[in-house]
């Protein structure tokens, strides 16, 4: 299939946005009664130690206050599946939860349904949670599917090695977004200091690659997944961001906190749902690419190829569970295309207590999931 037309058919929405204000204090995040706590020192807890999400995730049981809900997504792509997955191998109605996929076109416009409460939860970029850490109420990654980088950073014919993006242009969707960071990194990588190209916005992944296929600009960011039809146009591969080692939090299930503090036990559900989904990628593979290809508009083969393309990069996410680390290096990547965001606690945007939480109750020793 022509590489152009696969894109413009299916369209990538962004995976993340990072748009990022300051919030009061770095590294300082209120508790329930307002008094500043300090960022959690506690293992496997994104929120301080003692908050309302730990005390919520604590008592949570699988019987969800909320039977019927709608989960936002904007991206069709292979890191967005586990809600699909969920919702075709009823895994969602195995933990009392009637759920309605709704499409966005964007994250932005997914982030405005979640806190209008048009939506009870998206699966979206973690930045979205990130960017939220200077709200009173920040929307929290509860479960994160995957933390490696899935672009390569592609040039047009006559850019062959990182020393020819010299002096040149490279396109990203919006600066501050997925894109941008991936950039970034591919900079970071090479050695190249971001003063040494200039980076400009030309829109989705279906406009990088027609701005590259064009030639009006040197190299831009594509998914893995698309390799072999990026090379079959002639362009090169400078580098797999999933080969460098830098890990960031990417993906993952995003609930408001009020909604968390409200109606614990369905997000709880809606955690062990996803569990299970991640785990039927590995064990049920034709079955999730199935759901996929239903999803995506592709055909079997060609969905089957880029759920198992997209394997090797979550099987380190199977838990769903976050790392301290990786949300700093996410702050200290973004802080260069927003100087503010070194001034925001990541601490407030994720939290393992419901997946802690599922642990204790035995779930995930029951699904046999390699935790």
């Amino acid at each position: 299939m022509n590489l152009l037309r696969r894109w413009t058919t299916v369209p990538a929405a962004l995976v993340f946005v990072m748009v990022f204000s300051a919030c009061s204090a770095a590294g300082v995040s209120p508790d329930a009664s307002g008094e500043d706590t300090g960022p959690s020192t506690s293992p496997g807890s994104g929120a301080a130690e003692g908050s309302a999400i730990d005390q919520a995730a604590a008592t949570a049981e699988l019987s969800p206050e909320m039977t019927s809900i709608k989960i936002g997504f904007s991206a069709l792509e292979p890191a967005s599946l586990p809600v699909k997955v969920a919702l075709d191998l009823g895994y969602f109605e195995k933990y009392g939860l009637d759920v309605e996929l709704v499409s966005f076109d964007g994250d932005t416009v997914a982030v405005q349904a979640l806190e209008s409460g048009g939506v009870q939860a998206i699966s979206a970029g973690a930045a979205i949670a990130l960017a939220s850490a200077r709200n009173e109420e920040p929307n929290v990654l509860v479960g994160l599917v995957l933390s490696n980088p899935t672009d390569m950073l592609v040039g047009r014919s006559d850019v062959q090695s990182p020393d020819d993006l010299i002096g040149k242009e490279i396109a990203v969707s919006q600066f501050g977004g997925d894109s941008h960071a991936a950039v970034l990194l591919a900079l970071q990588d090479f050695g190249i200091d971001p003063s040494e190209v200039t980076i400009v916005q030309v829109g989705g992944q279906s406009a990088r690659i027609a701005a590259l296929a064009a030639g009006s600009v040197a190299a831009a960011p594509v998914d893995e997944t698309s390799e072999d039809a990026i090379l079959a146009e002639g362009m090169n591969v400078l580098v797999k961001l999933s080969e460098t080692g830098l890990k960031t939090p990417r993906h993952g299930l995003i609930v408001p906190t009020r909604f968390i503090e409200e109606n614990p036990n369905t997000v709880l559900a809606m955690t062990a749902a996803m569990f299970e989904a991640m785990q039927a990628e590995f064990e049920r593979t034709d079955e999730a690419s199935a759901a996929y290809a239903d999803w995506a508009q592709l055909e079997q083969a060609d969905a089957l190829a880029e759920v198992e393309g997209i394997l090797p990069l979550v099987e380190d996410q199977r838990c769903l569970r976050s790392e301290a680390e990786w949300w700093e290096q996410l702050q200290l990547i973004s802080s260069v295309s927003d100087p503010d965001l070194a001034a925001v606690d990541p601490t407030d945007a994720w939290s393992n207590a419901f997946v802690d939480r599922l642990d204790e109750l035995g779930v995930i020793e029951e699904i046999g999931a390699p935790c």
